[in-house]
């Protein structure tokens, strides 16, 4: 189960063009002036940081990211205590995940890509594999469009 989302047409892609287009065309203004390349893997860098996504197997629950496709964490699913899908931070995703284990925790997981009928199937999901889902603030629910 792959829970993706709109990898192409989602507000941190569309960030991530206005950033471009910016950075490239103050480098055509000024030449001279190569700070603004290095705005652009910075640039990346930062809008890459909201492009996770989640592929749940058998075994383990895999966050990826879809612009850096190298770039996975697995947590084996019987290890995972709970799930905390938290009120979105700074920047464009819609919310954070952190995954909670018996002794450790996620960093919270910043998630842009996925709308609302991706949410319901990857609360649903977890809820089939009795990995429970609690969400902070109660009304991010709502707001995520999740119904239980």
């Amino acid at each position: 189960m792959i829970h993706r989302g709109d990898r192409v047409f989602n507000l941190n892609n569309f960030i991530a063009i206005i950033y471009l287009v910016i950075a490239i065309g103050f480098y055509l203004i000024d030449p001279d002036y190569l700070f603004f390349l290095i705005l652009i893997p910075f640039g990346f860098f930062v809008i890459s940081l909201s492009a996770f996504y989640f592929e749940i197997t058998i075994n383990e629950l895999i966050v990826k990211n879809y612009m850096i496709p190298f770039l996975k964490i697995h947590y084996k699913l019987t290890e995972i205590k709970q799930i905390k899908i938290l009120r979105k931070g700074k920047g464009p995703a819609k919310a954070r995940v952190k995954i909670i284990m018996e002794d450790i925790s996620s960093l919270p997981i910043p998630v842009s890509s996925l709308g609302k009928k991706d949410w319901q199937h990857f609360v649903n999901d977890l809820s089939e594999l009795n990995i429970p889902v609690l969400f902070d603030p109660e009304d991010l629910r709502k707001r995520l469009g999740i119904t239980v």
